[in-house]
């Protein structure tokens, strides 16, 4: 049986292993077996019926995510705005710059990237966010699905790698949402 968080997150692995087989299938040299007792003389009434509600949740087959969560953010400036972007995400906000090339600065917000592209026009106008873009360990197969759903996929998986320091290498794939905002699935290797 397998114990998960609200998010999916494996927590702990119950196998289910008697102390004969214990014994005779796990060699005390290689394995570490740790046998975990809860029930009522562990932990008090309240929180057996919580724990049981938990486990009857849980799935005993563990789940693949497909989009782990936002990987970046990307915007665009001009030229003359970049060390205006740098001042503000990294003096301003405390962010950190962890890759820059000639076209552009990727930025860390802690949690995610923020990705800046000196290529503007100079224009400035509503939607200046170029893209969304989700972490998956498997591009091809969310590109499969979202054809598969109807949604046109303008970029097919490929791979990618930005001559930055240091490298970057990656696989993406860029899609339109259903109110026509670009969606890439991106795969940092």
């Amino acid at each position: 049986m397998l114990a998960v968080d609200q998010a999916g997150n494996k927590l702990l692995e119950f196998i289910d292993v008697s102390e004969e087989r214990a014994s005779l299938d796990y060699s005390p040299i290689t394995v570490c077996l740790l046998v975990v007792k809860i029930g009522a003389d562990y932990l008090p009434d309240n929180e057996i019926s919580k724990f049981n509600r938990s486990l009857s949740k849980t799935s005993t087959k563990e789940r693949t995510k497909m989009v782990k969560g936002i990987h970046h953010i990307s915007m665009k400036c001009n030229i003359g705005e970049i060390d205006r972007v740098k001042d503000f995400y990294i003096n301003v906000l405390g962010m950190s710059i962890c890759r820059e090339w000639p076209e552009g600065i990727m930025i860390d917000s802690g949690n995610g990237l923020i990705e800046v592209f000196v290529t503007g026009n100079g224009e400035h106008r509503k939607g200046s966010i170029r893209h969304i873009a989700f972490a998956t360990e498997d591009v091809d197969n969310v590109i499969d699905k979202v054809k598969k759903a109807g949604y046109e996929v303008f970029i097919e998986p490929n791979d990618k790698v930005i001559n930055s320091s240091p490298e970057y290498q990656f696989r993406m794939a860029f899609c339109f949402g259903p109110l026509g905002e670009e969606i890439e699935f991106f795969d940092e290797k």
